[in-house]
């Protein structure tokens, strides 16, 4: 447990204040004593399916969406409004993000922009606390019909960056995962087939929309001077070999 959900849950007990100091203190002795034994190092969150299985969702609904995490709570996505149809300058990044991007108008392949947007993003805890927000850009890329996304985000919540598959591009590591998605309206109680198919890791769920629905998300992504990239396609066309080709693209125009 972090020491912002022992305060929470300290808070939360009606108790006198000096108690409530007792136990806060002890809690959190006791928390720090056994992060050491586990791990010398802080431990990072699992979230780089549940970011994923979010960005797919918005992709889908083009609303707000959001990806639970048993360990976390949600990383939650809500487009601003903020809508372009032309590459965003670097000025215009700066101003709405505080930083600027890798972008490009088409990769070789043939994959053209089409329009992007700025996006409203946090992490949340398990009650619903905020842990983190912030905004991203979002960019979509098309060729014949079918579409790419493409996220730029920087947070400073821990997020395991692995993946099934890695290749070293640029001397950049970048993952791939592949894996089905069910995207479900909020509220959505899981069957106890869906708990199975979750926690063997079927299926990864996203929330948002009116009935679900299953798709297979290719992922790859990586990350550059701080900046977390995510370059996403639901039931594309694109094989492995070219989301990593594709890829090496970006990270060429940033070494």
């Amino acid at each position: 447990m972090e020491a912002y959900e022992i305060k929470n849950a300290v808070e939360s007990i009606k108790l006198s204040e000096e108690a409530k100091k007792r136990i806060l203190d002890a809690s959190l002795a006791c928390a720090a004593n056994n992060e050491q034994e586990e791990n010398p190092r802080r431990k990072r969150i699992n979230l780089r399916r549940t970011v994923a299985a979010a960005i797919a969702a918005v992709m889908l609904l083009s609303i707000t969406a959001y990806a639970a995490n048993g360990e976390m709570g949600s990383w939650n996505a809500k487009e601003t409004g903020g809508k372009f149809r032309e590459l965003p300058t670097a000025e215009y990044c700066l101003s709405e993000l505080g930083y600027v991007p890798l972008m490009t108008e088409s990769f070789e392949n043939g994959y053209r922009f089409t329009g992007g947007g700025i996006d409203d993003k946090s992490f949340t805890d398990k009650s619903g606390g905020v842990i983190e927000e912030y905004r991203s850009l979002s960019l979509d890329y098309e060729k014949d019909g079918d579409r790419l996304s493409l996220s730029a985000d920087k947070f400073h919540t821990a997020l395991d960056m692995s993946g099934d598959k890695s290749r070293v591009i640029g001397g950049v590591k970048v993952m791939y995962d592949s894996y089905v998605n069910k995207v479900v309206p909020v509220g959505y109680e899981l069957t106890a087939e869906d708990i199975a198919a979750r926690d063997s890791g079927e299926l990864v769920f996203s929330y948002g929309a009116e009935y679900p629905e299953i798709v297979h998300v290719q992922s790859v992504f990586w990350e550059m001077d701080g900046i977390k990239y995510f370059m996403t396609q639901l039931d594309g066309a694109l094989t492995e070999k070219e989301l990593f080709t594709m890829a090496g693209e970006l990270i060429g125009q940033g070494a």
